[in-house]
């Protein structure tokens, strides 16, 4: 076997030219040893043809038996001692055929040449016609193996017996795979290949170590110019950081499924790309092991992962185009209630499946069937993760969203980002609209009709740094709303505030695509989104607190 590294040797199993001598000589008799000799430098092994042309004994009474013969090829290097390299029950040949036997002895050359071999024959020559064991060496085979390498690849070469299989067997292997860059902050590597970080990242990667970490191995994909896009895309083209928080989410120990109180990390990358395929198909495949998506945002390869988040932007009536909130939902009968997953089990060395029911949407609706393929995946309670949220994503977070707006908050806001939205034509009431002026503890707004005060509520707004802040109310006087605890800056003058209290609240949705229209207006999509995921999609057969 060969590890892949750059300078590894070839595999002297495959062979390249073959060669057929004669020797010249009959019957090998015990007084006579004969030898042959290789001067070709270039031949890696020879293999000598022994023929028995008869091997049996006839009794007094003409029974006939078989009977054995030894022989022992020994091999000297440049005028040296001579080896013996087969002896004992290598070298015997044993049975009984009234017809031409032949074996095939491969010997392979490790010395310096001239190479001499000689073959002897042990057993004592026969001196009786009742008894016929003699054998010849009429020729043999000069060997030259593949010469290739494939560097940087690792290599397995078998050799089996054909008398042990009817037909070339099939061959699975358990690899390591290869090493790649992770973070300087990296303090050590888990038995199950996921990372352990201490102190802070400061965007420096340090020495490639083994890693099942999705994050980092398809970061190494993208930069690797060997077998990925080094050669068209740059590290500093990458956003690291998205990357980090990315693993950071990927290696947090989760319960395993197994009900034995073991963990395993949240998500981990176990696959073999062994396949030229298109780029933006393995981007995507490697991105879905971790519910990740990848797109281009200032000159920058960015990930966004689909993980708990804070709101980053903030939207009403008021900041939207005309046309306002447009919503979308799916079909019930296209919404799974069964949802199967496909993964490799390792102890099966095979194709396994895993199963989640919605036993109560199954009950109202039906068996509704989804199959999915759990890339990349060798555990099942991660394909069981993955079943958990494509049942939750089917059928909670099913309603998409599509609306509008202007650049200044087109520009800001970004895929994967979750945002408010204060809708009152659904909520009945209008709750927001436009900052007037504002302090960091008194907010001026632009209309303040049929909004009063009352006790829980909370003023959401869009600081100065472009994040969003919500902070609890402590009255209104006129068109001032007051927070009972400061801001951290003063929010943005035109920008949006909303205003929630316990009945009322704002929506939340994870943003899907953002398209430029006019070079003056952003059309934005987005699906619903619930940070609170991990504890609420009760239907399921199995627990969910680790669903995300």
């Amino acid at each position: 076997a060969r590890t892949g590294t750059s300078s590894q040797t070839n595999i002297p199993i495959t062979k390249n030219v073959e060669t057929t001598k004669s020797t010249g000589f009959s019957t090998v008799e015990q007084a006579t040893p004969r030898v042959v000799q290789i001067t070709d430098s270039s031949v890696d092994a020879v293999s000598l043809t022994i023929t028995v042309p008869s091997l049996q004994s006839v009794s007094d009474k003409g029974d006939i038996f078989g009977t054995e013969v030894q022989l022992e090829i020994a091999v000297q290097y440049s005028g040296g001692s001579y080896s013996t390299v087969v002896s004992g029950n290598a070298g015997t040949i044993t049975g009984r055929t009234p017809d031409a036997y032949i074996r095939d002895y491969l010997i392979n050359l490790d010395g310096a040449f001239p190479v001499n071999i000689k073959v002897t024959r042990v057993t004592a020559d026969s001196a009786s016609s009742k008894l016929v064991n003699a054998f010849q060496f009429n020729s043999y085979v000069e060997i030259k193996y593949d010469q290739r390498t494939y560097a940087n690849s690792a290599l397995v070469g078998l050799k089996v017996d054909a008398e042990q299989f009817t037909s070339i067997p099939t061959r699975k292997y358990l690899v390591k795979g290869i090493k790649v860059k992770v973070p300087h902050n990296v303090t050590s590597v888990n038995a199950d290949g996921s990372l352990n970080y201490s102190g802070t990242f400061n965007g420096t990667l340090g020495a490639a170590q083994y890693t099942n970490d999705p994050a980092w191995c398809l970061y190494d994909l993208l930069t690797s110019d060997r077998y990925g896009l080094g050669s068209h895309i740059q590290e500093s083209s990458l956003d690291k950081f998205s990357f980090y928080q990315a693993s950071v989410y990927c290696a947090e120990q989760v319960d395993d499924g197994t009900g034995t109180g073991s963990t395993e990390p949240r998500f981990s990358c176990n696959v073999a790309i062994q396949n030229q395929q298109e780029a933006y198909n393995v981007i995507n495949q490697m991105c879905s092991v971790f519910r990740s998506m990848p797109f281009w945002s200032a000159g920058a390869l960015t990930i966004s992962q689909d993980s708990p988040k804070d709101s980053s932007y903030l939207f009403t009536l008021a900041n939207v185009l005309e046309g306002g909130f447009t919503y979308s939902n799916t079909s019930q009968k296209a919404r799974p209630t069964v949802v199967i997953a496909k993964y490799l089990d390792l102890e099966l060395r095979d194709i396994n499946y895993v199963e989640q029911i919605d036993t109560a949407n199954q009950a109202r609706y039906g068996s509704v069937v989804k199959n999915i393929d759990s890339f990349a995946c060798t555990s099942r309670g991660q394909a069981s993760r993955l079943a958990k949220w494509m049942l939750y994503m089917s059928n909670v977070e099913r309603e998409v969203v599509t609306f509008s707006c202007a650049m200044d908050a087109g520009v800001l806001v970004r895929p994967g980002q979750v945002i408010e939205i204060a809708d009152e034509l659904k909520s009945g009431e209008r709750r927001g609209g436009r900052i007037v002026s504002a302090t960091t503890t008194a907010i001026t707004v632009d209309d303040i009709t049929g909004l009063s005060f009352s006790v829980g509520s909370t003023l959401s707004a869009i600081l100065s740094d472009g994040s969003v802040e919500n902070k609890p109310v402590s009255g209104i006087s006129g068109s001032v709303i007051s927070v009972s605890s400061a801001f951290t800056s003063a929010p943005q003058t035109n920008s949006v505030w909303i205003y929630q209290t316990t009945d009322i609240l704002t929506s939340t949705w994870r943003v899907l695509a953002i398209e430029e229209r006019d070079r003056a207006f952003y059309t934005i999509t987005a699906s619903q989104y619930n940070s609170g995921k991990s504890v609420s999609y009760t239907h399921l057969t199995l627990p969910t607190s680790d669903l995300v």
